[in-house]
């Protein structure tokens, strides 16, 4: 019976302390298979995060977008510059209001008057418009025409085929009732201001969500580090106790149950440790997630290297309700909103009363 026994220690050795060496080996192996490693400080994370982060930057561009637009509708009030060029080309039979002003009829000497009217006639204008926040449109232009056609002249004058006509004027135009005042000329404007505030506490909101769970990854990232590192200090503290109960046992000052409980023992922290690494693992990649990284492709790992500081924050009610209604961009979007819909009931209200009163 008593030799029965280190048979089996042989074999329950065979089978807990052999896998666990070569498992180990393996292990390690697994681990050293990104070709470098990148130490990664919070501040540098956060910085990359909001630089290379695929819904912040579309954000930010949402937001430019708006601002643009708002710059474009201040261009209502800009000056514009219109100018035309017409060429009148006719070939006609002259009918009967022509001959009638040319004293063709109740028998009158015709003098010489060509019985088909040709004319080529150019005419040139251009003007200067402006139109005021009050909705006034001033315009200033000028108009030339060029007038050629073969009507004769009298003898008294110059014979000649072309004549020149100049006109200069000025216009004033101004609303009385649906295009007047600041309200209905300036409610585009208006609407692009509030959008594009809008836009910037969207982005606001994504950003400080984005960061938080961002900031998040990263801690439990070192703390998956920290973990991981204890689990090998404990596997080598393991392997030290296995390696001291085999010698112990051969040296007939041991037992070989204390020999199976450290191969027991070294198994566990060995399932603790391969634990530990697919959480780092995990926690790897949920970092690389927030700026677009890519560790298995690119063959490169992370490592976070700064711990977490823990300090007191000072906290009352008061406080965080006045920070909450001034800095909240859930509830600043609504306000925002609802500005939106006050300038569009302002503007309705004004076509209502325009209408009735006409």
């Amino acid at each position: 019976m008593w030799g029965i026994v280190p048979m089996l220690s042989l074999v329950y050795s065979l089978l807990f302390s052999s896998p666990c060496h070569v498992t180990l080996g393996s292990e390690i192996t697994a681990e050293s298979r990104f070709e470098r490693v990148e130490e990664l400080s919070w501040a540098a994370f956060m910085q990359r995060v909001v630089d290379y982060n695929d819904t912040i930057q579309g954000q930010l561009l949402g937001f430019q977008s708006a601002r643009h637009l708002r710059k474009a509708e201040t261009g209502v009030s800009e000056p514009a510059f219109v100018a035309s060029t017409e060429f009148v080309d006719r070939d006609q039979p002259n009918n009967f209001q022509l001959e009638r002003s040319l004293g063709l009829l109740n028998g009158q000497d015709p003098g010489g008057y060509p019985s088909i009217f040709l004319e080529r006639n150019w005419n040139y204008s251009s003007a200067i418009e402006v139109a005021t926040p009050f909705g006034t449109r001033f315009r200033l232009g000028a108009t030339a025409s060029e007038i050629r056609n073969n009507v004769p002249r009298p003898a008294e004058f110059i014979d000649v085929s072309e004549e020149v006509s100049t006109q200069v004027g000025f216009s004033l135009e101004q609303p009385l009732l649906k295009g007047m005042g600041f309200g209905a000329n300036l409610a585009s404007l208006r609407l692009a201001a509030r959008q594009s505030e809008i836009a910037f506490q969207e982005y606001r909101r994504e950003l400080i969500q984005i960061v938080a769970t961002a900031e998040i990854a990263y801690w439990e990232l070192y703390y998956s580090q920290v973990a991981y590192e204890l689990n090998l200090e404990s596997v080598e503290l393991a392997n030290t106790l296995l390696s001291d109960s085999l010698a112990s046992f051969e040296a007939g000052r041991g037992s070989q149950l204390d020999v199976l409980e450290a191969e027991a023992g070294l198994a566990q922290r060995e399932a603790l440790r391969k634990e530990a690494s697919l959480q780092r693992i995990e926690a790897l990649n949920n970092l690389a997630m927030f700026f677009g990284g890519m560790p298995k492709e690119n063959m490169i790992s992370y490592v976070a290297t700064d711990a977490p500081v823990s300090k007191p924050v000072e906290i009352s009610f008061d406080s965080s309700i006045l920070t909450a209604m001034t800095m909240n961009p859930d509830l600043l979007n609504i306000r925002l909103q609802m500005a939106q819909e006050l300038i569009r009931l302002g503007v309705c209200k004004k076509l209502q009363t325009s209408e009735t009163v006409t």
